[in-house]
């Protein structure tokens, strides 16, 4: 049925709204001479705009898959995630973590992966990264960082299709001696000759489904990330004039709420176009300095970008076959579901389960051998009590748990 709007006449509606207006206007009045900092809308960001979650060290989905190849190697120790800040420590030269991993080659390609979200290369190819090493001295080079891009899940295995950049020096004004360890906004274009260095350059291949982040080259060195964005290169642009004096200048960003001074640039002079796309929505103080003293400051506004999400038709928004069915998947016992190969038990509305090693298991349970050793199977066969087209259910979602902050998948 559709009803009728019962609005006053047409006449009524206007002097409603003229009233309304007018009295708002009053009500509102204040703001007006309110002094407010300039705002600037957000640069077009991959993570945000295609992931719908962008990279900004909230939690450990943003860095958790595939941390430590997924258990097999020690590349980083001491990871945490606290205060929208990714941190962790090197073991070894190789430290490495993925903001966008490709998938696991062989398993289902499920969630916020490259596979279901590559990044369109000739889009997106300018990389910020706000970060902080810790480095020691050249050893026997300078500390570096290092990208490298993955086509699918195969990376980098015979068949892959994959590229990687120059080592980039994290502190070059301290050539071979040790550097001060500084917060720093990287910025690096993808798509420069400058910056490829091996094997397929970023925007020669149309899209890719893996970006891989080195941290560093040395071994035992501590780092922190506060945030990943990948933009379209479209400036940003807040201009800053100033006294510089007789030297050099430089120019840093405060996050608000935060007590990290971020470096921008050094060697500027003014007037100065200060690039917002690295950065994501918030508040933030800038600060202009001559050597270490503060020669200007002020506040700005980076405001997020509108985003639209379709929420029907959803995979969890239709009609769902257990139900139907008379017997829900709601794990409240045992005729629920069969489990083979592995321990449990159905307890407060959930099912438990413990599943052990490959080479604990029976032969009836290997899933298949990998270095030598067999795998475990662990199987949960769901009661179908009624028959069902398949043509008419194709979403299956399920809600899990595992231990550990991240992603462990042997």
């Amino acid at each position: 049925m559709i009803q009728k709007s019962k609005l006053p006449p047409l006449g009524l509606r206007s002097l409603f709204f003229i009233l309304f207006s007018w009295l708002t206007g009053l009500l509102a009045a204040p703001a007006i001479w309110a002094v407010t900092s300039p705002s600037f809308p957000e640069g077009k960001d991959f993570a945000t705009q295609v992931m719908r979650s962008p990279w900004i060290m909230s939690d450990y989905a943003e860095i958790s898959q595939y941390i430590n190849h997924s258990g097999q190697f020690l590349y980083l120790q001491n990871i945490a995630i606290q205060d929208g800040v990714f941190s962790a420590r090197s073991t070894g030269t190789d430290a490495q973590f993925y903001p966008l991993f490709p998938g696991y080659w062989t398993a289902m390609l499920l969630g916020k992966v490259g596979h279901n979200y590559p990044i369109p290369s000739k889009t997106y190819k300018m990389l910020y990264l706000a970060m902080k090493v810790n480095s020691g001295p050249a050893n026997p080079a300078p500390d570096q960082f290092q990208i490298m891009w993955f086509a699918d899940e195969r990376q980098n295995a015979p068949g892959g299709v994959w590229g990687y950049s120059k080592g980039m020096a994290l502190y070059p004004e301290a050539g071979s001696k040790t550097p001060t360890p500084t917060w720093k906004l990287y910025k690096i274009d993808l798509s420069s000759a400058q910056t490829y260095w091996g094997e397929t350059p970023w925007g020669s291949y149309p899209a890719w489904q893996g970006l891989r982040i080195d941290p560093t080259i040395q071994a035992n060195v501590d780092f922190q990330v506060d945030w990943i964005r990948l933009t379209d290169g479209a400036p940003v642009p807040l201009t800053l004039a100033f006294p510089c004096g007789s030297g050099p200048c430089s120019v840093w960003v405060r996050p608000a709420g935060t007590n990290r001074e971020i470096l921008i640039e050094s060697g500027i002079s003014s007037p100065y176009a200060l690039d917002l796309q690295g950065l994501p929505p918030g508040h933030y103080e800038y600060l202009v300095k001559s050597g270490a003293a503060v020669i200007q400051s002020g506040g700005f506004t980076v405001n997020a970008s509108p985003l639209v999400n379709f929420l029907k038709p959803a995979p969890t928004g239709s009609q769902e076959y257990s139900l139907l069915s008379g017997h829900p998947w709601d794990m409240a016992d045992g005729s629920n579901a069969e489990v083979e190969c592995a321990g449990h038990q159905f307890r407060d509305g959930m099912l438990h389960l413990s599943t052990p090693t490959g080479a604990a298991q029976p032969s009836g349970c290997y899933g298949g051998w990998a270095y030598g050793s067999p795998v475990s199977d662990p199987r949960i066969n769901l009661a179908t009590p009624i028959p069902f087209k398949a043509g008419e259910y194709r979403y299956l979602s399920f809600r899990m748990y595992t231990e550990a902050p991240w992603q462990n998948i042997v």
